[in-house]
């Protein structure tokens, strides 16, 4: 009988626990709507700061042609008006660009080189005899909208050598493909290139594996440079769609593990070999 009182405090006890857990739970709840109700009020804020009240919202993607070796990007805005006679024109690269409208939205097509830095400074919005313009500050960086990101690291060590020999060292190179929004390819080919003072002399396919936002691609390399023969990795990814990437992944240009530079630069090519982008 002695052991009961103690049974029933464990269990008010453990009762109380939860029921603060479910407290602090709601509470937390109630505290993540509230701050993602007011980024929602702030990012709209700024969307119409932006546009001086013109515009409720805007929407701002893009796909490249591989035909035609462009991107196209595809605007589209809401304005804060809703009359059926509204107009809205875009002035984008010092051109006037007129919106198609679609329902309450209005949307183009703008079509413009790969490596191209789009300004769109200006929207005007016309309501019969009544127009209204307001500058506009959106810069749209093209090719990061439309090509994969290639960032690599790499990781080993170096190996003693008899004096007057060049130092040997070897590891792994590892580098992450990641997608832009929600456009995504299937890498057809993988490999790491070696070059030796600028000229091909190695190279073997990477293992490839696919992540929910990109692929991971690794490698092994082993180098030797020397002053006269520096050493250069690149890896050169194939895209379903014929775009081809040559990362320099691992620069040694002379001896010395303190003169290693990685992740240095990716040139984006199109399937009959013009040089698109450099990224």
């Amino acid at each position: 009988m002695r052991k009961r009182p103690v049974s029933i405090a464990i269990l008010l006890l453990v009762l109380g626990f939860v029921l603060l857990y479910y407290t602090m739970q709601k509470q937390y709840m109630e505290f993540q709507n509230t701050c993602n109700q007011k980024m929602e009020e702030m990012r709209n804020t700024a969307l119409l700061w932006e546009s001086n009240g013109l515009l409720e919202d805007s929407f701002v993607s893009g796909t490249f042609c591989a035909e035609s070796g462009t991107a196209q990007l595809y605007i589209e805005v809401s304005p804060v008006e809703k009359s059926e006679e509204l107009q809205v024109v875009l002035t984008c690269q010092g051109k006037a660009f007129p919106l198609t409208r679609t329902g309450s939205r209005f949307m183009g097509e703008l079509e413009v080189p790969a490596d191209t830095v789009c300004r769109i400074s200006q929207v005007t919005v016309t309501s019969g005899q009544a127009v209204q313009t307001a500058s506009l500050g959106w810069v749209i960086n093209t090719k990061d909208m439309i090509f994969p990101q290639v960032e690599s690291t790499y990781y080993g060590k170096g190996k003693s050598v008899p004096a007057g020999e060049p130092a040997t060292f070897s590891g792994t190179i590892e580098c992450t493909v990641s997608w832009p929004g929600i456009l995504r390819e299937e890498i057809v080919d993988a490999e790491l290139i070696k070059r030796v003072n600028g000229q091909a002399c190695d190279s073997h396919s990477l293992r490839v594996r696919d992540m929910e936002e990109g692929s991971v691609l690794k490698g092994r390399f082993t180098a030797a440079p020397t002053e006269e023969e520096p050493v250069t990795y690149l890896v050169h990814i194939t895209l379903a769609s014929g775009l081809e990437l040559y990362h320099t992944a691992l620069d040694l240009p002379q001896p010395g593990v303190e003169h290693f530079m990685c992740n240095l630069k990716t040139e984006v090519y199109s399937r009959t070999g013009v040089l698109l982008a450099t990224m």
